[in-house]
């Protein structure tokens, strides 16, 4: 982080100040500076400092009142950490927390440093990323100069695209100084008695960055780089500990575990490791069981509905019963690099395998499900961690015909499950779930075995007859669409 060598430094409190020629409101502007800016004093007059910026390499006059001074000599860090604290939960005020964040770093002696600041610069770093992103097109003037300061200290906040959009990440460095101040030595325990004061063992503060470093949004890479970075992450939040932090930044933590372990198991699936796959799927669900819904603030909706979609997509990687029938044996084949077929036996055929159909989609075994005729089987197929599809296959004419029903019109965030067969297997029960215009919706639906149209539909099952009679028991005890 940069910040100049001088007898009085000032830090820029508000946005589009002028830097202007001389000390008059009618003098011609230099330069705009934004919050957080830090300039070096070199004197005064008329109400106006005169002041150099060495980032800009600009000299000349702001107003006193829109630039906060601070003397080197007898410069008391705890004051500038007390006013880091004040910002650090201000929206709007990250690039003026982070330009304080660097002044104490600076004046503070080693001994006074600990992960107390890197967390709050963590977090305001964090937050204006989030922030920018949020904004939909290009960031305004006064977002876009807070971004640059930010930058001008040594904070990285990079663009990734995630879902055909660019998305803002911050790369986390502050949050794994925390982390490695909890693996140093225990400090003095705060009054309190809750955790070590300021310490990287305050629990707080470990779970702030674990959030932050395992934003899913912001994991780019090739399929193994994307993976070892799931892996990463869970382990990150496995090294918190849930029992000495409050209930909603831990009820956080574990539905971030929960989506972390969800995509570790679709890796897992696409390698061929199935164990390892049940395993990662089995434990998001045991998160997700932890988590009380009346108590997550209202803020956090929009994060527990993600949450359950995304372990909801690879929830079959935990099904272990496979489906039998007296009609029809199956099996899955591997063929090319990463196909799968899915091949039957028609008992009243003789015993001749026939091919239904081949996906280079993860094919969870234990997702095969058959009517009670023989007539319709289904799949659940996962092309991508966050989307699962269902396969349909019926026989038409002594001949299988496959179709893939997709949750929603665009790969996103989604997934269809097998819910039931009516009795004389012309009809299938599904529940969808996918996120769309922002928000996730769900739904009980009946379709048309023949068709694939939907015939009816509900926001609940208990609403749709048809789910109260035919839903098949295996369906309703491991689904996550009933939460």
């Amino acid at each position: 982080m940069f910040l100049a060598a001088a007898a009085v430094l000032a830090i820029i409190t508000q946005d589009a100040t002028s830097l202007r020629a001389a000390p008059s409101q009618t003098a011609p502007a230099n330069a705009v500076l934004w919050q957080g800016e830090v300039v070096e004093v070199r004197g005064g007059r008329l109400g106006y400092l005169q002041v150099y910026n060495y980032q800009r390499e600009r000299a000349g006059y702001v107003l006193e009142s829109q630039a906060r001074q601070y003397p080197m000599d007898g410069l008391r860090p705890a004051g500038v950490l007390e006013t880091v604290r004040f910002l650090r939960d201000l929206p709007g005020m990250e690039a003026l927390g982070i330009g304080h964040a660097a002044l104490f770093l600076k004046v503070a002696p080693p001994a006074e440093i600990d992960a107390e600041v890197f967390d709050a610069l963590g977090t305001m770093a964090d937050r204006l990323a989030r922030r920018a992103s949020a904004r939909s097109g290009k960031p305004g003037d006064s977002l876009a100069g807070h971004l640059e300061v930010a930058r001008s200290y040594g904070v990285r906040i990079e663009s990734v695209e995630a879902d055909g959009r660019a998305v803002l990440c911050y790369d986390g460095e502050a949050f794994r100084q925390v982390l490695s101040l909890a693996r140093g030595p225990a400090l003095t325990l705060s009054a309190s008695g809750a955790g070590p004061a300021g310490s990287g063992r305050n629990p707080e503060f470990q779970a702030r960055a674990a959030l932050g470093l395992t934003r899913l949004e912001c994991q780019t890479g090739t399929e193994t780089q994307r993976r070892a970075a799931l892996a990463e992450a869970a382990a990150i939040l496995d090294g918190v500990p849930l029992d000495s932090l409050p209930p909603l930044i831990r009820y956080r933590l574990q539905l971030r575990r929960a989506s972390v372990l969800a995509g570790l198991a679709f890796g897992f699936g696409r390698a061929g490791e199935a164990e390892r796959a049940r395993e990662a799927s089995a434990r998001a669900v045991e998160d997700l069981a932890r988590v009380p819904r009346g108590e997550m603030a209202e803020s956090d909706a929009d994060l527990v509905a993600e949450a359950f979609v995304r372990a909801g997509a690879t929830r079959p990687a935990s099904d272990t019963t496979a489906s039998v029938s007296s009609k029809l044996a199956w099996r899955l084949i591997p063929r090319a690099v990463g196909e799968t077929c899915l091949a039957v036996t028609r008992m009243a055929k003789g015993g001749e395998e026939e091919l239904v159909h081949c996906t280079y989609a993860v094919v969870w075994p234990g997702s095969v499900h058959i009517s009670p005729g023989g007539q319709v089987i289904t799949a659940a197929l996962q092309p991508v961690a966050e989307w699962r599809e269902l396969l349909v296959a019926r026989l038409q004419d002594g001949e299988w015909r496959a179709e893939v029903v997709s949750p929603g019109t665009e790969l996103g965030l989604g997934y269809l499950e097998w819910a039931g067969f009516s009795p004389d297997g012309r009809d299938l029960l599904v529940a969808r779930e996918v996120k769309a215009g922002g928000r996730v919706r769900r739904s009980f639906e009946l379709l048309d075995v023949e068709t694939l149209a939907v015939k009816r539909k509900a926001d609940r099952p208990q609403d749709l007859t048809p789910f109260q009679k035919w839903q098949a028991p295996a369906w309703r005890q491991a689904t996550l669409a009933l939460r």
